[in-house]
């Protein structure tokens, strides 16, 4: 009966969602033994399986006129495939825009241009990690902190140019 159990333990439990498995392995053993309550030779093992990422570090943060670039390097854990940012105006709780981008190696970058930014404004960038699977997500992160507003600065005007022909001037005395 056992050998029979742990077949059946490892055919279909496979097949069911995560979460299920330990009671569903409860279940079995209970009946298995005629749902007796006595030691068995798995009760010294347990799942804990979490599919929540750490939080990914504070972003940095770049600004050059109207484009703010921001990343996250170092991140490492291999529970997450994706990092979204999230851009935040004049320090307001509701997000302006969010990007999601793959993580490469242990770095995620994102560009947020012109279109999207206002000349002279604050903005401040959160990250938050998560795994994504067949298009689902399938555990998040806590957010990031935030980093320190940067401020967006209008182009710089074209230097002035003067084309003057000297021949050409005229000067009249008074």
């Amino acid at each position: 009966a056992l050998f029979r159990s742990s077949y059946l333990l490892w055919r279909f439990g496979s097949c069911l969602p995560r979460l299920q498995v330990r009671s569903w392995l409860l279940l079995r053993l209970l009946f298995a033994y005629g749902g007796t309550f006595g030691e068995s030779t798995w009760s010294g093992y347990s799942a804990n399986i979490s599919t929540n990422p750490a939080a990914p570090s504070t972003p940095s943060v770049t600004v050059n006129s109207r484009t703010l670039t921001a990343r996250v390097d170092g991140y490492t854990d291999v529970k997450a495939n994706k990092i979204k940012f999230q851009l935040h105006k004049d320090d307001s709780a509701t997000a302006l825009r969010e990007a999601i981008v793959d993580i490469a190696g242990q770095s995620a970058i994102t560009t947020f241009g012109n279109y999207q930014m206002d000349l002279n404004a604050r903005y401040k960038v959160r990250a938050q990690a998560y795994n994504e699977r067949d298009g689902q997500a399938i555990g998040y992160s806590t957010w990031s902190a935030f980093c320190n507003n940067v401020t967006t600065t209008p182009d710089t005007p074209p230097t002035p140019t003067t084309n003057i022909d000297p021949e050409a001037m005229t000067f009249t005395a008074r």
